[in-house]
């Protein structure tokens, strides 16, 4: 695995990501939570991506893909073992909300490209990283 070209693969795709508040509608009539997960002891990726109606939050549609795990764990990489499943599963949904909240990094990365930045490119839709933890940067108020 040739580390160096996905560092630079990461930049050149960081470097066209659009950070802006104005997304072209006053407010998004369908939104979408994405999570991946891992199973048969990371094996088998797994992208689960649930649209709701917004602002009810009723529940519009959802989709599971699974793929076999195509890269293992690298810190600072994750978006390359992540996307591919999310895709998948983008790729099946009937419903596109205009919005993707991501469980993960999006530009708050070393590099500016975690998966929900990585993914929002990929599926040219907006999207927002939540992270359970800080992958760098300073938090303040």
């Amino acid at each position: 695995m040739d580390m160096q070209a996905l560092r630079e693969e990461q930049m050149e795709k960081a470097s066209q990501i659009v950070r802006i508040d104005d997304l072209g509608f006053e407010q998004p009539t369908l939104i979408a939570g994405a999570d991946v997960g891992f199973e048969q002891g990371g094996e088998v990726t797994r992208a689960a991506i649930a649209v709701l109606r917004y602002p009810s939050l009723e529940l519009v549609e959802y989709q599971i893909a699974r793929i076999e795990t195509q890269m293992p764990y690298i810190p600072g990489f994750l978006s390359f073992r992540e996307y591919p499943a999310l895709l998948k599963a983008w790729g099946m949904l009937q419903h596109r909300p205009q919005l993707v909240v991501v469980d993960g990094q999006g530009i708050a990365h070393p590099r500016r490209l975690g998966v929900a930045s990585h993914f929002g490119l990929l599926a040219d839709v907006p999207t927002i990283g939540v992270a359970k933890s800080r992958l760098c940067g300073q938090f303040a108020l």
